[in-house]
């Protein structure tokens, strides 16, 4: 067991049931694989999307987001009009996060903060 949680094969069979995801979302698997970045994966992302959907999510605040792998599976799942709050300290991964945002065609539906966020999250309406 690779991650002490599940069997590898276990897990590629549940990946292998999941939709194709697009080719930014795989580069972003790829690169989260490859420099271990954190990211909730294509199966939990799938979840958080499909219950965003079914509560008719609108507004999503995202505490800590890294490379913007789940911010856009939200920002997909509020659908127009929709507003997902990105958030990260790390001004580093918050830019890359923004080139995959815009080649996601999410970029409109997505607000950066950066900066101390526990600071500003009374600020933040909503």
């Amino acid at each position: 067991m690779a991650n002490g949680i599940s069997d590898p094969a276990v897990d590629r069979y549940m990946l292998d049931l999941l939709p194709e995801r697009d080719p930014v979302l795989r580069e972003m698997e790829q690169q989260a694989q490859q420099r271990n970045i954190p990211i909730v994966g294509p199966a939990v992302a799938r979840v958080l999307y499909q219950y965003a959907r079914l509560i008719g999510a609108r507004t999503v605040f995202e505490m800590g987001s890294a490379i913007g792998y789940s911010t856009i599976w939200w920002a997909r799942a509020v659908g127009d009009g929709g507003r997902v709050v990105y958030t990260d300290g790390d001004s580093k991964k918050a830019e890359k996060a923004r080139r995959y945002f815009v080649q996601a065609g999410v970029s409109e539906k997505i607000k950066p903060v950066l900066d101390d966020v526990m600071g500003k999250l009374t600020a933040l309406a909503g």
